[in-house]
């Protein structure tokens, strides 16, 4: 019986009592530590969502309005995009303070070649 009391004695001392605590103390701080970690990284990726929905609105935006110029610019010069790629939209209507048929020269005539990638742009008149 002797031997028993001994080991429970060392089982149960105060000194392993005491290492036993010690390693909870530092088991429970290292969890305080973890989620306080975690918490942290919560915050970061919601924070990275917001900035990504924010960047995919901006390139939407973005997007959209190369578009809408690319439509007006098929409008307003159809040689660059071809028969084939004009808008089916309306034209769009010109103010009857402007005769548009004097506002630009006929584009200069050039000898034909097989360089299909040179488009005549019409010159603005200056204003008389």
């Amino acid at each position: 019986m002797s031997h028993v009391s001994r080991d429970l004695a060392d089982t149960y001392s105060d000194r392993s009592i005491e290492r036993a605590r010690d390693f909870l103390i530092q088991r429970q701080q290292e969890i305080e530590d973890f989620n306080t970690r975690l918490d942290a990284a919560k915050a970061t990726a919601a924070e990275m969502r917001v900035w990504i929905d924010k960047v995919e609105l901006e390139e939407s935006v973005a997007q959209a309005q190369l578009s809408r110029l690319q439509g007006e610019l098929s409008d307003l010069l159809p040689e660059l995009f071809g028969p084939e790629a004009a808008p089916t939209l309306p034209p769009r209507k010109v103010s009857n303070l402007l005769d548009v048929s004097d506002q630009w020269d006929e584009p200069p005539d050039f000898p034909d070649n097989d360089d299909n990638r040179i488009v005549a742009l019409l010159a603005r008149r200056a204003a008389e």
